[in-house]
């Protein structure tokens, strides 16, 4: 972890951002363009876990609070495709997947459309406590992210700001190491459309409540 705190680049995409000391990803298309993307057809992963598939046709919701509120369910998923000796980074990415935001109507009970959504704030990437490990390692057991918090302000360390009442999914960003300096590392970005949220304050929908709190054992509204 305190080699990936120490690099100022990955690769085209990611990047430390010296004034907040966090990781961050850049996204416009000319950076994209001169990207080395890691062959995707080598490489697959895989979501754990039945919950997610369970929240998202209710659609899932993700409670942000200003301290940070850390994410549930898990983000776990199981890789394989990585050569075994080369060392590689692993961030979770959360995406916005939408130019409007959302409104949870008890009446009608579902998600309205509330306008155009907020603009969001610098894209940060999320490291992997073992990041970076060899593909061995990484291939060997799900990859688990258990502890990112969502927060609806900016806050030091290493968490995740979201738009309240706008959507999200869940993305891996997979950085090959190299030792070759005259062009980025490669990197490949997977995205899972089953962990699709809406980022809340608290939840909304009594049905995703039931849900977490079924799986849980204790209410996602006390989760800290």
């Amino acid at each position: 972890m305190s080699e990936a705190r120490n690099l100022r680049r990955l690769c085209s995409h990611a990047f430390i951002n010296e004034e907040t000391n966090k990781w961050v990803c850049r996204t416009d298309t000319k950076t994209q363009d001169s990207c080395n993307t890691i062959d995707a057809e080598n490489v697959t992963a895989v979501l754990e876990g039945d919950l997610w598939k369970q929240l998202y046709p209710l659609p899932n919701e993700m409670v942000a609070k200003p301290q940070g509120r850390r994410m549930f369910p898990n983000f776990n998923v199981r890789v394989s495709g990585l050569l075994p000796m080369l060392y590689y980074h692993i961030f979770m990415r959360v995406l916005p997947i939408s130019d409007r935001k959302y409104h949870y109507s008890r009446l009608s009970q579902r998600w309205v459309d509330a306008g155009p959504a907020d603009e969001e704030s610098e894209c940060v990437l999320y490291y992997h406590p073992d990041t970076p490990c060899q593909g061995l390692a990484w291939t060997r057991k799900p990859i688990s992210f258990k502890t990112p918090k969502f927060t609806t302000s900016k806050r030091e360390g290493n968490m995740i700001e979201v738009r309240e009442g706008q959507q999200y999914v869940l993305a891996l960003h997979i950085v090959e190491m190299s030792d070759e300096t005259d062009k980025p590392n490669k990197c490949l970005e997977l995205v899972f459309d089953d962990t699709k949220f809406v980022a809340v304050n608290s939840h909304q929908n009594e049905a995703v409540s039931a849900c977490k709190l079924n799986r849980a054992g204790r209410s996602p509204l006390n989760e800290s």
